[in-house]
């Protein structure tokens, strides 16, 4: 089944602004650090995905279910395989005092996405 046809379209919705800015895009993921919160999530793997395939600087992810973050892992070491940045997970919640030591650590992000469900 085709996905696009389900919903109507020809194209992906954002595939021409992609492709257009594609270079600028990885230079500025290439020299960024990135902090991606519920990134084990849905959308959180896809937007891990999308920055994990331009080879960031840094790429931190922190999601409660170690399961969902197991499968991302797996998921990305199986199709995209390595990267030259400090890619690491923490499954932690972001409400937590193990969340809070991490902020503490002094490591800053470019880019901080939350997209937690709660």
């Amino acid at each position: 089944m085709n996905i696009l046809d389900l919903i109507g379209r020809s194209s992906l919705l954002f595939e021409k602004d992609i492709c257009e800015h594609e270079s600028t895009l990885t230079d500025v993921v290439i020299s960024s650090r990135f902090l991606v919160i519920g990134g084990a999530g849905s959308i959180g793997q896809a937007v891990v995905r999308e920055i994990f395939k331009r080879n960031p600087r840094a790429l931190h992810v922190v999601d409660i279910s170690e399961n969902n973050m197991v499968e991302l892992v797996r998921d990305i070491r199986s199709t995209l395989g390595y990267i030259d940045g400090d890619f690491r997970t923490f499954a932690i919640d972001c409400g937590s005092r193990e969340f809070a030591a991490l902020m503490a650590t002094g490591e800053s992000y470019d880019y901080v996405l939350n997209l937690s469900a709660l």
